[in-house]
């Protein structure tokens, strides 16, 4: 199975600008489809200046996610999904783990039930004030030399 067996997230093609814009379209679509959120669970951990979200998502779900203003750590630690960024497209498949970059908005279908965890630096505790600090509303400009990535392997600890 590769990103072209998945519908709509095979559409997400083009530029770098028009990737971006099918991601917010694909966004879109999501909100007017059932609300994920009576699907999914979350469970919220803090840990020495650092915040632990993590969430269980059914199989079939498609959703994305916030745009981060740092770097975060993402950890798959069950199931396979599809996720499409403005750069890159894969499937993957627990236990892996990779680095998003500061300004990445992913788009995902679930192939099979998954655990996410994402992980951001944060002494707060309070969830909205996490929220505020570590997401943007918008994505960054587009420099010449920013590099934003899916980055990682498979099983990486």
């Amino acid at each position: 199975m590769d990103i072209e067996d998945i519908a709509p997230l095979s559409l997400i093609r083009g530029s770098r600008e028009e990737r971006r814009e099918k991601i917010i379209d694909f966004e879109k679509a999501v909100q007017t489809m059932d609300d994920v959120e009576h699907l999914t669970t979350l469970k919220h951990a803090f840990l020495d200046g650092a915040y632990f979200r993590q969430i269980t998502i059914p199989a079939g779900v498609a959703l994305t996610g916030k745009i981060h203003s740092h770097s975060t750590i993402n950890m798959l630690t069950q199931g396979k999904f599809a996720v499409v960024t403005e750069f890159d497209q894969q499937i993957i498949e627990a236990p892996y783990m990779y680095i998003s970059k500061p300004g990445t908005k992913k788009a995902c279908y679930t192939i099979t039930d998954c655990i996410f965890i994402n992980c951001h630096t944060t002494w707060k505790t309070d969830l909205k004030e996490i929220e505020a600090d570590v997401t943007d509303d918008a994505y960054p400009e587009i420099g010449e030399d920013d590099k934003l990535w899916l980055g990682g392997s498979q099983g990486q600890q």
